[in-house]
Protein backbone atom coordinates (compact mmCIF):
# COMPACT_ATOMS: atom_id res chain seq x y z
CA UNK A 1 0.00 0.00 0.00
CA UNK A 2 1.88 3.39 -0.83
CA UNK A 3 1.72 6.01 1.26
CA UNK A 4 -1.31 8.26 0.21
CA UNK A 5 -3.37 5.26 0.41
CA UNK A 6 -2.61 4.84 4.11
CA UNK A 7 -3.65 8.30 4.79
CA UNK A 8 -6.71 8.31 3.06
CA UNK A 9 -7.56 4.73 5.01
CA UNK A 10 -6.43 6.05 8.60
CA UNK A 11 -3.82 3.71 8.96
CA UNK A 12 -0.65 4.46 10.57
CA UNK A 13 2.44 4.74 8.49
CA UNK A 14 6.34 3.67 9.85
CA UNK A 15 8.40 6.76 8.26
CA UNK A 16 11.06 4.39 7.68
CA UNK A 17 8.86 3.27 4.15
CA UNK A 18 9.18 7.06 2.71
CA UNK A 19 12.16 6.94 0.48
CA UNK A 20 13.55 10.42 0.16
CA UNK A 21 14.92 9.07 -3.60
CA UNK A 22 11.36 8.92 -4.48
CA UNK A 23 10.64 12.77 -4.15
CA UNK A 24 12.45 13.85 -7.18
CA UNK A 25 14.77 16.30 -5.27
CA UNK A 26 18.27 15.95 -5.38
CA UNK A 27 20.20 14.59 -2.02
CA UNK A 28 23.46 15.08 -1.04
CA UNK A 29 25.40 12.15 0.23
CA UNK A 30 25.24 13.95 3.83
CA UNK A 31 21.46 14.41 3.73
CA UNK A 32 21.02 10.63 2.54
CA UNK A 33 23.39 9.22 5.88
CA UNK A 34 21.03 11.90 7.90
CA UNK A 35 17.74 10.54 6.82
CA UNK A 36 19.32 6.87 7.10
CA UNK A 37 20.57 7.71 10.77
CA UNK A 38 17.48 9.63 12.18
CA UNK A 39 15.15 6.67 10.38
CA UNK A 40 16.89 4.67 13.20
CA UNK A 41 15.63 7.27 15.67
CA UNK A 42 11.91 6.29 15.40
CA UNK A 43 11.59 3.52 13.33
CA UNK A 44 10.83 1.59 16.20
CA UNK A 45 7.88 4.20 17.06
CA UNK A 46 3.98 4.02 15.51
CA UNK A 47 3.82 7.99 13.91
CA UNK A 48 0.42 9.10 13.12
CA UNK A 49 -0.40 10.02 9.68
CA UNK A 50 -1.49 13.46 10.34
CA UNK A 51 2.32 14.24 12.23
CA UNK A 52 4.02 15.98 9.49
CA UNK A 53 7.53 15.46 9.18
CA UNK A 54 9.84 18.89 9.40
CA UNK A 55 12.91 17.03 10.26
CA UNK A 56 15.33 19.60 8.77
CA UNK A 57 18.97 18.87 8.00
CA UNK A 58 20.52 21.64 10.18
CA UNK A 59 18.74 20.31 13.13
CA UNK A 60 19.97 18.11 15.53
CA UNK A 61 16.99 15.37 15.44
CA UNK A 62 14.49 14.44 13.23
CA UNK A 63 10.75 16.00 14.51
CA UNK A 64 7.25 15.94 13.08
CA UNK A 65 4.52 18.51 14.24
CA UNK A 66 1.64 18.13 14.90
CA UNK A 67 -1.79 20.38 16.66
CA UNK A 68 0.48 22.92 17.17
CA UNK A 69 3.43 20.81 18.75
CA UNK A 70 6.77 20.04 17.75
CA UNK A 71 8.16 16.51 18.40
CA UNK A 72 11.83 16.09 18.20
CA UNK A 73 13.58 11.83 18.50
CA UNK A 74 16.72 11.26 20.43
CA UNK A 75 17.96 8.06 19.63
CA UNK A 76 16.98 5.46 21.63
CA UNK A 77 19.84 3.79 22.09
CA UNK A 78 22.17 5.59 25.33
CA UNK A 79 25.33 5.33 23.67
CA UNK A 80 24.28 7.39 20.74
CA UNK A 81 22.17 9.86 23.05
CA UNK A 82 25.72 10.03 24.77
CA UNK A 83 27.34 11.16 22.03
CA UNK A 84 24.78 13.69 20.61
CA UNK A 85 25.26 15.20 24.30
CA UNK A 86 29.01 15.64 23.59
CA UNK A 87 27.88 16.95 19.83
CA UNK A 88 26.17 19.56 21.29
CA UNK A 89 28.74 20.96 22.96
CA UNK A 90 29.16 19.47 26.15
CA UNK A 91 32.80 18.07 27.26
CA UNK A 92 31.94 14.99 29.03
CA UNK A 93 28.68 13.16 30.30
CA UNK A 94 29.32 14.20 33.86
CA UNK A 95 26.09 15.69 34.05
CA UNK A 96 24.17 14.23 31.31
CA UNK A 97 21.63 13.21 33.25
CA UNK A 98 21.27 16.32 35.45
CA UNK A 99 21.27 18.40 32.42
CA UNK A 100 18.04 16.56 31.40
CA UNK A 101 19.63 14.93 28.31
CA UNK A 102 18.70 11.13 28.95
CA UNK A 103 15.52 11.62 26.16
CA UNK A 104 13.93 10.26 23.63
CA UNK A 105 11.21 12.50 22.65
CA UNK A 106 11.06 16.05 23.56
CA UNK A 107 7.97 18.30 22.88
CA UNK A 108 8.21 22.06 22.29
CA UNK A 109 5.23 24.45 21.03
CA UNK A 110 5.98 25.12 17.22
CA UNK A 111 5.56 28.75 16.91
CA UNK A 112 8.83 28.80 18.99
CA UNK A 113 10.93 26.86 16.70
CA UNK A 114 14.88 28.40 16.91
CA UNK A 115 13.69 30.53 19.81
CA UNK A 116 15.67 28.43 22.41
CA UNK A 117 12.59 28.36 24.95
CA UNK A 118 12.31 25.48 27.28
CA UNK A 119 10.71 22.49 26.20
CA UNK A 120 7.02 21.37 27.75
CA UNK A 121 7.89 17.44 27.49
CA UNK A 122 11.29 15.53 27.84
CA UNK A 123 10.88 11.53 27.79
CA UNK A 124 11.39 8.06 27.16
CA UNK A 125 7.44 7.26 26.99
CA UNK A 126 6.04 7.88 23.68
CA UNK A 127 2.72 7.25 25.50
CA UNK A 128 3.31 10.59 27.21
CA UNK A 129 4.06 12.48 24.16
CA UNK A 130 0.90 10.98 22.39
CA UNK A 131 -1.47 12.05 25.36
CA UNK A 132 -0.16 15.61 25.40
CA UNK A 133 -0.10 16.44 21.73
CA UNK A 134 -3.95 14.28 21.24
CA UNK A 135 -5.30 16.25 24.88
CA UNK A 136 -4.92 19.60 23.57
CA UNK A 137 -6.56 18.55 19.91
CA UNK A 138 -9.22 20.61 20.72
CA UNK A 139 -7.22 23.70 22.18
CA UNK A 140 -4.23 23.90 19.82
CA UNK A 141 -3.83 24.34 16.02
Amino acid sequence: MNDLANKESGESHSPTEINPMDSGENFSSWELEQERKWKNYYRNVDIPNDWENVSYGNDMFPSFQFNGYHIWFNSPILAIRHENYLDFGYDNLDNFEKDGWDWEFMVTLSEEYGEGKDPILMTSDFDEVMKLVNYARGGRS
